[in-house]
């Protein structure tokens, strides 16, 4: 893979005056990047290490053009000069323009904007004899796509204190805009490799061409008013006001309210000299957000071009690309939060604790519709989902000394959440979604073991064999059909728990950082892509035999004659991760002779070094069960200094 980044940035900052300063910041980058086949690692697996890559074991002869039994192209031309091009161009701006203005100490006045650009475009040219093409005809590609928009606002603040009496207020009216546009051409059997995909009306056959614009717009106003009295008792209202152009004529604009109410009450007469009690905070809030999360255009009936046959001879027409939803709003939450603050024996013992109640109404999902409508889903608002759950932090300082320091921070999280409601009140089965039910969930065969032995008469009953996996009969009817389907479990995680360690000890430093998850089901879907295939990527593996009657794995035997091969991809997620160690040095007391330094450390940091505990199999990566096979961990050696 080729890679090149250039990278320009600049932030200036003018003070025009006391009361009015301008700023500037610019980020300009281009990369220019080249990369290998996808599907190079493929064929690379299937090549036997008993098989020599080239014409008759003689490297002078050349390579084969395929290997192995299933007759894969040879991976090794890839490298061939001309064979596999990929030229990828990225290109981005971002510049932001700020100013803000004091005319007095209690008001100020700051407007932004932001302006951003992205343009991005990919030629290909994949030769017949790549892993990409497999001998069939070459292929090439030119695609060239561009995004911009910016953002502004102007925030008005407000804050004055009259005696005990604290006040704050904020008006903000922001808008932002964002728009694309993108062209792709690709055709296949070009005359000559040297053309690569610089000529594309070349190509013989499949030549196709496509485009795509959008653009999206939003509106804001937000005010919000606070209130502090004796730095005891705080009140928050505030209301935000948005407008999408996403959304249906009727249903652009929507306004969320928001308020909170919090007590200090350490600093009441009763507990502001206690020894015990350092900090204790109430709080109470609620408030709303909006969501316009989907594409632009969803509210109009789109079109695409079509083709068909008619008395021998081609034509072109146009159908519709999806309904129209005239309806369709404002995804909402809705969030109740109440927490407490505290720090005991002169703050030695801290944290928080805060309990939340989120109901999502009116959420922004697709619907699969039937076939007999001609199209396959609409954007609709449909169902109800509730989150609730506890958050905690414990901050504790068994050491706070002049040469030693040490300090540990726990957090753990529990969250419950299901769907409360559903279009018309029924379960959405192809879409997973069930009431009553974690909102993602996994829904699938529930695998009970192997066919075994003397389960041969009773497995011809499912049409199966000793070896093969056996299914649970829910319904107990004598076969397997889509009703004996079951959850197997949710996708997200219960609980999400960390513990933070950080040592001093005069100019040493050492800390760790330990993660875990628990209560979630993983699905590792690359895992048994090819598990029975003629090379195996998975190690030390149980298979079925008639002398070895395990319960874990089928028999090998042939993908396409296996059944119910997904049931082995689903394995619980749990784990406990050393995330990040660190050690170093501060040289700045050991140099104090011969020069003054305010901070020159060196230190060692390793990261993602190893579980110490997960519940799925060794060779799978809980965090990135699809695409990481191993952790990758990474060791930093770096020096901080500051004169």
């Amino acid at each position: 893979m080729n890679y090149k980044r250039h990278i320009l940035n600049n932030n200036v900052k003018i003070n025009l005056a006391k009361w009015m300063d301008l700023g500037l910041i610019t980020r300009l980058s281009l990369r220019d990047m080249g990369g290998w086949p996808g599907s190079m690692w493929e064929n690379y697996r299937r090549m036997s290490p008993f098989e020599t890559p080239y014409i008759d074991e003689d490297p002078n002869k050349g390579l084969k053009d395929v290997v192995g039994k299933e007759k894969y192209v040879n991976a090794l031309l890839n490298y061939q000069d001309g064979n596999f091009v990929n030229d990828r161009i990225n290109k981005r701006a971002d510049i932001i323009l700020t100013a803000n203005i004091r005319p007095f100490s209690w008001l100020t006045f700051t407007t932004n904007l932001k302006l951003d650009y992205k343009e991005s475009s990919n030629g290909k040219y994949h030769d017949s004899k790549t892993s990409e093409q497999n001998l069939g005809y070459n292929f090439a590609s030119f695609n060239k796509g561009s995004d911009s928009g910016y953002t502004w606002n102007g925030i008005l603040n407000f804050d004055k204190s009259f005696g005990s009496h604290h006040l704050m207020a904020t008006a903000v009216l922001e808008a932002q805009q964002s728009k694309g546009e993108s062209v792709e051409a690709s055709s296949q059997d070009i005359p000559a490799k040297y053309m690569d995909y610089h000529f594309l009306s070349s190509g013989i056959v499949n030549q196709k061409v496509s485009s795509n614009y959008w653009k999206s717009n939003l509106l804001s106003y937000m005010f919000r008013l606070q209130y502090e009295y004796k730095n005891r008792y705080l009140f928050n209202v505030a209301v935000r006001t948005d407008g999408s152009s996403k959304l249906a004529d009727g249903n652009k604009w929507r306004s969320f309210p928001s308020a909170a109410v919090a007590w200090r009450v350490s600093e009441e007469g009763f507990l502001k000299d206690s020894k015990v009690v350092s900090n204790l905070k109430l709080r109470l809030s609620y408030g709303e957000i909006g969501n316009q999360a989907i594409d632009s255009y969803q509210t109009m009936t789109r079109l695409k071009s079509k083709t068909y046959s008619w008395a021998g001879n081609g034509f072109y027409t146009w159908q519709p690309d999806g309904l129209a939803n005239k309806g369709l709003g404002w995804e909402v939450s809705k969030t109740w939060n109440a927490g407490v603050d505290f720090g005991l024996f002169d703050n030695l013992l801290g944290g928080t604790v805060e309990f939340y109640h989120t109901r999502n109404e009116d959420l922004l999902l697709t619907r699969t519709l039937p076939e007999t409508t001609g199209f396959g889903s609409l954007w609709q608002n449909i169902g109800t989902t509730q989150n609730h759950g506890v958050e905690a932090t414990i901050n504790v300082y068994p050491v706070r000394g002049k040469d030693l320091n040490w300090s540990l921070t726990a957090t753990a999280t529990r969250n419950w959440n299901k769907i409360v409601e559903l279009l018309d009140g029924k379960d959405d089965r192809g879409a997973s979604r069930f009431v009553g039910q974690p909102i993602s969930v996994f829904f699938n065969y529930e695998k009970i073991g192997i066919w075994q032995l003397d389960e041969l008469e009773e497995a011809k009953k499912y049409k199966q064999e000793p070896g093969q996996i056996k299914i649970r009969d829910v319904d107990e009817d004598g076969k397997i059909t889509d009703n004996d389907k079951v959850i197997i479990g949710q996708k997200e995680p219960k609980v999400i728990a960390s513990i933070q360690n950080s040592l001093v000890y005069k100019d040493w430093d050492f800390s760790f950082n330990l993660v875990g998850q628990f209560g979630h089901i993983i699905e590792a879907g690359n895992y048994i892509a090819e598990w029975n295939a003629d090379k195996m990527i998975i190690n030390n593996v149980d298979w079925w035999t008639p002398l070895n009657p395990t319960n874990e794995w089928p028999r090998v035997q042939t993908a396409q004659s296996q059944d119910y091969t997904s049931t082995l991809s689903k394995f619980k997620g749990d784990f406990i991760k050393l995330q990040d160690i660190s050690i170093g040095y501060n040289f700045k007391h050991l140099l104090a002779p011969v020069c003054k330094v305010e901070k020159l450390r060196l230190y060692v940091q390793a990261r993602n070094l190893f579980y110490l505990y997960r519940a799925c199999p060794g060779d799978i990566n809980p965090e990135q069960p699809n695409s990481v096979y191993t952790l990758p961990t990474s060791l930093v050696v770096g020096l901080n200094f500051a004169f």
